[in-house]
């Protein structure tokens, strides 16, 4: 990923920054380490095959010495460099944060102090908006309206999962999962069918790499999880309100395997809420974007971990919304028809999550092959049991 134009940039060099990493031959000095570390880097390398290292250090080093010096360089460049790669070569963010991983673990190798480092990267984000053609962030009056709408947004989200929460477990709605059909089981499940499809679409469409970029380009990149969520709650919502009852009970449970069954719907609830502690509720749903930007501060990627259930197996989240979409009292053809056509969502949808983590996180490769996907696996006599990969 460049980011020099081949038109030289002109500045000045009195920077109290620059002079503290040391000057242009330490910039050089970490350019080229830079680049050493990216021709072997995955996630970046395809991007630099064919051209000419050497001179794109020198360009890099010259780019470092303008954006690092007070009065920062010229950057109406970076946008029009860009564009290619972004449009035809597929640039996203997750390279952008790549780049600026290496360059920080460069700057650390070479002896440079947390502090000092800290400022570099200050300074290397507020390019991003430039090299990935996003739209910027604005001034106050637009940080908090975009404070507010990712609060809207996050209120839309909540509403929608106690809605869906309370039309599996035919809570207080007028119109159940399980109700009495009302049209013909056949135009029912067309019509809950197409339902499912619009939903996945919008579920896993939204959330791809490639749609996010094509968003940001309309959108600023602090927005694009909050209008995820916006969209998501709302297709729920309307899944829910347009969903057509097929009646045909298959099982009706009382007394104790009722409350059983319960049990684990209510337990399959607190697993769904819980992962998605684990991994930040905020970060997850858009706020944490949101309020950081209202803060006029930079934007974080949460570092890959494996906190809670996420040690044992890689999707606790999707585990709880299996347990509350198949833990029924009472299973109609309607509520079997939803369970069967979304799980198979959720697995579909796992492989294309796990495709972009992979691409997104190297780490996440071994990960992937050491802990299961759904069922913990059990050691006996030294082989491991029970793994759903």
């Amino acid at each position: 990923m460049k980011l020099q134009s081949h038109t030289q940039l002109r500045c000045g060099m009195s920077s109290s920054l620059h002079e503290r990493l040391g000057g242009t031959p330490a910039i050089t000095r970490i350019c080229d380490a830079l680049y050493a570390r990216v021709l072997l880097d995955d996630r970046l390398s395809d991007f630099f095959l064919g051209l000419d290292i050497s001179d794109l250090v020198h360009r890099q080093a010259r780019f470092f010495d303008c954006l690092l010096d007070d009065r920062k360089a010229n950057l109406m460049q970076l946008r029009k460099i860009h564009q290619p790669l972004v449009n035809k070569r597929g640039l996203m963010p997750f390279h952008f944060d790549a780049m600026a991983e290496l360059l920080d673990e460069v700057m650390a190798d070479v002896g440079i102090d947390a502090l000092l480092r800290r400022e570099v990267m200050q300074r290397v984000e507020a390019t991003r908006s430039d090299v990935l053609g996003q739209k910027k962030n604005g001034g106050f009056i637009t940080r908090l309206m975009g404070l507010v709408y990712g609060g809207l947004s996050y209120a839309v989200g909540m509403a929608s999962l106690v809605v869906i929460g309370l039309w599996l477990g035919n809570i207080g709605l007028v119109t159940g999962l399980d109700a009495p059909r009302v049209t013909t089981i056949e135009m029912a499940l067309v019509t809950n069918v197409l339902l499912v499809i619009v939903f996945s679409l919008q579920h896993s469409g939204m959330a791809r790499p490639g749609f996010k970029h094509f968003l940001t380009r309309f959108i600023p990149q602090h927005l694009e999880r909050s209008t995820y969520v916006l969209v998501s709650g709302i297709a729920t919502i309307g899944l829910v309100y347009y969903w057509q009852p097929m009646g045909g009970t298959i099982w009706a449970l009382s007394g104790a395997a009722m409350m059983a069954v319960y049990t684990i719907y209510a337990v399959g609830w607190a697993l769904l809420v819980a992962s998605t502690f684990w991994i930040n509720h905020f970060d997850l749903f858009g706020l944490r974007q949101v309020w950081l930007n209202f803060q006029g501060r930079a934007y974080s990627h949460i570092p890959f971990q494996t906190p809670g259930l996420y040690r044992f197996i890689r999707h606790p989240l999707y585990v709880g919304w299996l347990m509350v979409m198949w833990a029924a009292p009472v299973m109609t053809i309607s509520h079997l028809a939803f369970a069967i056509l979304t799980t198979v969502y959720i697995f579909v949808a796992i492989r294309y999550e796990e495709k972009d983590l992979v691409d997104a996180l190297p780490e996440y490769r071994a990960y992937k092959d050491e802990v299961p996907m759904m069922i913990p696996s059990i050691t006996v006599n030294g082989r491991q049991e029970g793994q759903v990969a």
